[in-house]
């Protein structure tokens, strides 16, 4: 009796403990809810030109808002406004700087674009999983910064690089920072891949559930892209070419399936085509992102 009664509760803990190791991508947001994400990218750009090699330091930190406005059994809807841009780059003798928090960097025409981003606002649906199901732009066009014939900046991003770009305001089907885990049970050490396809190029991540402690769910991560990213660069026409590849980890929240943390090491390379003429060019960046809620 006792030796069948120690299979019985050895099996019941193996259970247990085979249930534990099992998590699903389900949101668990809650009405009025407030996130606010932090995103942090530095990089590092190298061109050669004439062979000469020109480097570009550019950190871009952005601030991000979420609010919970309604949930039900099957989805939630938010609204996202840009509480914070902050851009440095350094590069060529010169350093550009803009911070939407200090006064003295926002004016000059060269800037209005980083003003206008902060003025876009959206309100989306989201499925459980926390793909955008519907989504609507709210953005008061009153409030938008004068049109400026001067993009310096922003062009200058386009070419550097899609890590460094602007948030721009997804579509629907897009999938947003919530969804990280797939719609099935998962057990810890399995593998699954997303994709992403846009018109400047595709990316494809593969996913590893690394661990389930009693509050977060810890995700490794590797990604590939390609784009193709059309700029202008002082009245001339770019293209920019990169294959870049991602590696890094990922803390989710476990009983709301938040994102919790995220970092990348990012390694890239291509060339940019201006004028008739391919300049090679390699990029290496680390971005952090930090939720709070």
């Amino acid at each position: 009796m006792k030796k069948i009664a120690s299979v019985i509760i050895a099996s019941t803990i193996l259970s247990l403990m085979g249930y534990s190791q099992k998590v699903a991508g389900k949101l668990n947001l809650k009405k009025g809810q407030k996130i606010e994400v932090t995103s942090t990218t530095k990089s590092l750009i190298s061109q050669e030109a004439m062979g000469q090699k020109i480097e570009f330091n550019v950190v871009r930190n952005i601030t991000e808002f979420f609010e919970i406005l309604d949930v039900n059994d099957n989805q939630s809807k938010l609204n996202h406004s840009i509480k914070r841009i902050a851009l440095t780059m350094d590069g060529m003798g010169q350093t550009q700087s803009f911070d939407s928090d200090k006064k003295d960097t926002v004016d000059g025409k060269a800037v209005s674009p980083l003003q206008d981003a902060l003025t876009k606002k959206y309100e989306a649906t989201i499925d459980k999983q926390g793909t955008i199901t519907t989504i609507k732009n709210t953005t008061d066009e009153s409030s938008k910064a004068a049109e400026s014939g001067s993009d310096m900046i922003v062009n200058l991003l386009k070419m550097l690089g899609p890590t460094i770009q602007l948030p721009t305001q997804p579509v629907q089907g897009e999938a947003t920072l919530f969804k990280i885990l797939p719609a099935k049970d998962i057990n810890k050490n399995e593998s699954w891949t997303d994709s992403i396809t846009t018109t400047d190029g595709k990316e494809v991540t593969t996913y590893t559930l690394k661990d389930i402690t009693s509050a977060d769910i810890l995700v490794d991560y590797t990604s590939q892209s390609t784009t193709s990213v059309k700029g202008d660069m002082m009245g001339m026409e770019t293209t920019t070419n990169l294959v870049s590849k991602t590696k890094g980890k990922i803390i989710i929240d476990k009983s709301s399936g938040i994102l919790k943390q995220k970092i990348g090491n990012t390694e890239s390379t291509g060339t940019v085509e201006m004028m008739g003429q391919s300049v090679p060019l390699t990029a290496t960046s680390t971005t952090t992102i930090n939720a709070k809620f």
